[in-house]
């Protein structure tokens, strides 16, 4: 699962960092940290603040002020007990009761296609304002001990996001944000929402 996630993000670079290089380039490529904050039904299974999230963005403009473009990455919620607990675990044809630390990760992979409003010029402070919907790959994981149970579904969701670009150096940004993320519930699986607090660098005119 981790090297499909990996081959994922590194196709998506290659994709597109030749082109977004480019000094006449009429779109911006970003590539951002994302630490992240869980809200709603996975702060129950997935309550701690996570360190571990990357963001990739693209978006082709459509005129000065709107592009349209996708959005993908890949966050790590996760929480640990707080010492040994113990969890009964229900067979086909038995129970058992394990005890020991208990870890739980849910891993989001979201794949988007977006839309942007950006006020200013390319050259200036750039503050925006955005929305995407697509697929989210939800993996939810749990680690006792010897035992491990892990469930994986594919969810539509919804992100929306603002942020701000900073004019840096050589054609790029400085690029702080906030983005909402929200995998609905479907089926048995509850809902996944996060809040990504990106941070990075951004490529474009």
């Amino acid at each position: 699962m981790k090297t499909f996630k990996i081959s994922i993000l590194v196709a998506i670079i290659s994709f597109c960092l030749p082109t977004a290089s480019s000094a006449q380039a009429d779109y911006y490529f970003s590539l951002t940290y994302s630490p992240s904050l869980p809200v709603g039904d996975v702060a129950n299974f997935t309550g701690d603040f996570s360190w571990r999230g990357v963001g990739i963005d693209a978006r082709f403009l459509l005129n000065d002020n709107v592009s349209v473009g996708f959005n993908t990455g890949w966050n790590v919620l996760r929480e640990e007990s707080d010492g040994v607990v113990s969890e009964v675990i229900v067979g086909e044809t038995n129970t058992a009761t394990i005890s020991g630390k208990r870890f739980r990760f849910t891993n989001s992979i979201p794949v988007l296609i977006t839309t942007h409003y950006h006020w200013g010029d390319s050259d200036e402070i750039r503050p925006y304002i955005g929305a995407g919907a697509g697929l989210y790959y939800i993996n939810q994981r749990v680690e006792m001990g010897l035992y491990a149970a892990e469930e994986e579904s594919t969810r539509f969701g919804i992100s929306p996001s603002a942020g701000i670009m900073f004019p840096a150096f050589y054609n790029s940004s400085l690029n702080v944000g906030i983005q909402y993320h929200q995998a609905f519930a479907a089926n048995d699986y509850n809902s996944v929402g996060y809040l990504a607090f990106n941070i990075g660098l951004t490529w474009g005119p």
